[in-house]
């Protein structure tokens, strides 16, 4: 792994993790998936690779700033 692949997976799972802390701020409603959609733009431009690393990182790291539980596995799988 080298450096430019762990600075676009670090500048895309903090965009995805701040995205989603305000938008659970303001509504709790889940009518969109930004850290998914982070992770496909991320895939599509870089590789599966870092798509896979940008949608796992997103969610672990996303949900135990709001609240882990059993759902952080699951939906970072």
């Amino acid at each position: 792994m080298n450096s430019r692949t762990i600075a676009v997976v670090s500048v895309f799972v903090s965009m995805a993790i701040v995205f989603r802390l305000l938008k659970n701020a303001v509504t709790s409603m889940q009518f969109l998936n930004i850290p998914l959609a982070l992770a496909f733009v991320a895939s599509y431009l870089f590789g599966s690779k870092i798509g896979l690393m940008v949608g796992f990182f997103g969610y672990v790291f996303s949900d135990l700033l709001i609240y882990p539980g059993l759902w952080t596995i699951v939906n970072s799988l």
